[in-house]
């Protein structure tokens, strides 16, 4: 599962810079149960990988879209565990 999340974000940060975007928003994939290890690795690696990548890449603004506000903490967490500057927008599902 791990090289399989990693390849999806460096995919689409690779077609951001194709496309010459200097701003986007990502959601982060995640699995399992809030607060469980898998849910915490998966939201890690996502994380992770997508700071490794806009290192190199033509973003100037990375915005990671949570799916609920404890999503939100736990980036906010991994975030200064790994002494990084991640700016946090809550995306709430929209209701027809």
């Amino acid at each position: 599962i791990e090289t399989m999340l990693r390849s999806a974000y460096r995919s689409s940060v690779e077609q951001v810079n194709l496309a010459n975007i200097a701003a986007a928003a990502f959601p982060i994939f995640t699995a399992g149960k809030p607060g469980s290890e898998v849910y915490e690795r998966t939201l890690h690696i996502g994380l992770q990988t997508l700071v490794e990548e806009i290192r190199y890449s033509k973003l100037k603004e990375l915005h990671l879209m949570a799916s609920s506000p404890e999503e939100a903490t736990y980036f906010i967490q991994i975030a200064m565990e790994e002494e990084q500057t991640i700016r946090v927008a809550i995306q709430t599902p929209l209701r027809v």
